[in-house]
């Protein structure tokens, strides 16, 4: 299994345009796979056994009741709330999973459901803007502004290496400090 993670400032903003089109264009610094989609951030395959990621999954996992609680609660200035969820897929390629930022969020009797705020790559008949329904387990990672910060957004701050000079230099001076 990867995990399939969107690079790029859109992280928090929905993308307008939808990507038709997708191909392998070359790797990061740390040697992982660079996918780019038209009119869409970039992807950037990560191994399921890579051990930064998934120390992040599961810090963002251990700090998910804060979330809940500021999305319950938000203080002035806390706004978009965001969740990554890891839905299963099957593609040709092998990929397992699809994780995606997800907005909109709502409780139900038997999980959540919420609307996709990427593209998918491979989850088919699912598009940008459509709802979709997950339990907890599936979550991966969460985040939400305070003020002009970004707090939570664990694999993010992992990503940070294998992204352009450029969108880390955007981003960096976004990033709040987490709970502790």
């Amino acid at each position: 299994m990867r995990l399939i993670v969107a690079l790029g400032v859109a992280l928090l903003c929905s993308p307008v345009a939808l990507a038709q089109k997708s191909g392998v264009t070359g790797e990061t610094p740390g040697g992982r796979t660079i996918i780019e989609r038209e009119d869409q951030p970039a992807i950037v395959n990560y191994d399921d056994e890579d051990g930064m990621m998934n120390a992040a999954i599961d810090e963002a996992r251990l700090r998910l009741p804060y979330f809940w609680e500021r999305m319950a609660s938000p203080a002035r200035g806390e706004a978009e709330f965001t969740l990554k969820v890891g839905f299963p897929v099957n593609s040709a390629d092998g990929t397992n999973a699809e994780h995606i930022w997800v907005d909109r969020i709502r409780k139900t009797a038997s999980g959540y459901t919420a609307r996709l705020a990427n593209e998918p790559n491979w989850m088919e008949g699912k598009h940008l803007n459509d709802e979709v329904s997950f339990t907890e387990d599936l979550i991966s990672d969460w985040g939400f502004s305070r003020g002009r910060k970004m707090i939570g957004f664990y694999t993010l701050r992992v990503m940070l290496p294998d992204m352009p000079q450029e969108e880390r230099d955007a981003i960096l001076p976004m990033l709040g400090e987490n709970p502790k």
